[in-house]
Formats: C-alpha cells, sequence, structure tokens
C-alpha cells in the first residue's frame, strides 16, 4: 500500500525475486510507475474492506505498508490485521518515534530511516559490512 518511491522501489526489489505484487495507491499517477513491476495495481482508499478483498488481503501472506504518514500505516496496521491476523505486516515508519506505536499496532517488522542507519553503522564498527558496500 503506497506507491511512492518507497513503494515502488520494493515492488521492483519483491518482482525481481518472481513473488506477485498487487499495489493500491489514492491515485492513479503514481501506480502507472509501478505497473510494470506488478502484477495488479488498484486505485482507491486502502480503508476501503472491497478494494482490499480485490487485492487479496485474505489470501497474501504478507503486506507492505509505504505511506508517508506514520498515522495512516499505524491504522492501516490494525485493520489489515483485523482482516486477515496472520498476515505478515511490513511497515515504513517515517519518525523513529513511532516504531512502537506500529509494532503495537500489529506490525512484525518496521522499517525506519534511523533504525536502518543505526544498524549499517553498528554493522560498521563490529567488521560486518565493508565502507561502501551496499546495504
Amino acid at each position: 500500500i503506497g506507491a511512492g518511491t518507497v513503494g515502488i522501489a520494493a515492488a521492483r526489489a519483491i518482482g525481481r525475486r518472481g513473488l506477485r505484487v498487487h499495489a493500491i495507491d489514492r491515485q492513479e499517477g503514481p501506480l502507472t510507475a509501478m505497473a510494470p513491476h506488478v502484477a495488479a495495481t488498484l486505485v482507491g482508499d486502502a480503508n476501503d474492506r472491497d478494494l482490499l478483498t480485490r487485492a487479496g488481503i485474505h489470501e497474501s501472506p504478507s503486506l507492505l505498508l509505504t505511506t508517508n504518514d506514520d498515522a495512516m500505516n499505524i491504522y492501516l496496521a490494525v485493520y489489515c490485521r483485523r482482516l486477515n491476523p496472520g498476515l505478515r505486516i511490513i511497515s515504513r515508519v517515517t519518525h523513529a518515534r513511532n516504531v512502537e506505536a506500529i509494532h503495537r499496532a500489529g506490525a512484525d517488522f518496521a522499517l525506519s530511516y534511523t533504525t536502518l542507519g543505526a544498524e549499517a553503522i553498528v554493522s560498521l564498527l563490529a567488521g560486518d559490512l565493508a565502507v561502501g558496500q551496499p546495504l
């Protein structure tokens, strides 16, 4: 859910692994850029139960929340968890202060720039990652 920069990058990476991706966004424009990398695009609000059903929420093993709005991602984590309790939910978090909230909302994993940056620094210091090596 979310066809911005993070959503498009994730769709490309997931698609390269041969997995089916269904993308949802409120606007058609961002989905057009994502279309070559996904199995289906759906325009509308992600809090629309019928839209989520058409996207496969009940059959999908995983959901990626990539909107640029932490409050929306928290709400969607709660809502989608109720629709499919077995769903693996991964969410982007813009502000590190919201990592705990997204976990309480039902997300299994949170991606925040702060957390990813800190982990990269720890890996560099521990010698697990070479300088200039991609994460």
